[in-house]
């Protein structure tokens, strides 16, 4: 069935839904991050210093000023910035801000968008109209007769 894909790719796409911050005014990207690409968070409250640590070994790999603030016109608030780019071994990490919070734990890896990345190239497949699609994602099987086999107008 077309509607039992949609909650798969809705959590992977939005994979931040399922892993709510610990401090909700730092926003990052929980899917991850690419080793050599940059890497930002966003911070909703007042702040100059951050560190990034290894949630395995709970070493602070890396620690700096973060920009800011900016305002936000169209919603209203300050945001302060943390540039996280020079940290680039492959891991499970958190961004600290003090007086802040913890943000959610983050990926630095090679394949952090691969998974969400083939669930959505499969939905476009198995939402397919106009010939009958039957196949299987990570487990489960989808499929539904033809549909929408006349001309719209």
């Amino acid at each position: 069935m077309r509607r039992g894909l949609a909650p798969i790719v809705l959590s992977s796409v939005f994979l931040a839904s399922s892993v709510w911050a610990a401090d909700s005014d730092i926003r990052l990207n929980s899917l991850g991050f690419l080793p050599q690409l940059p890497k930002k968070a966003t911070i909703l409250a007042p702040c100059s210093d951050f560190a990034v640590k290894n949630v395995t070994t709970g070493e602070t790999v890396f620690t700096g000023k973060a920009a800011g603030p900016v305002h936000q016109d169209d919603v209203s608030q300050d945001a302060w910035t943390a540039d996280l780019s020079l940290v680039t071994a492959r891991g499970r990490f958190c961004l600290d801000v003090p007086g802040v919070g913890r943000s959610p734990e983050f990926e630095i890896g090679d394949a952090v968008c691969d998974f969400a990345f083939r669930t959505a190239m499969r939905a476009f497949y198995l939402w397919r109209c106009g010939t009958a699609v039957r196949g299987e994602h990570d487990g489960q099987v989808y499929s539904h007769a033809a549909c929408h086999l006349e001309d719209g107008w």
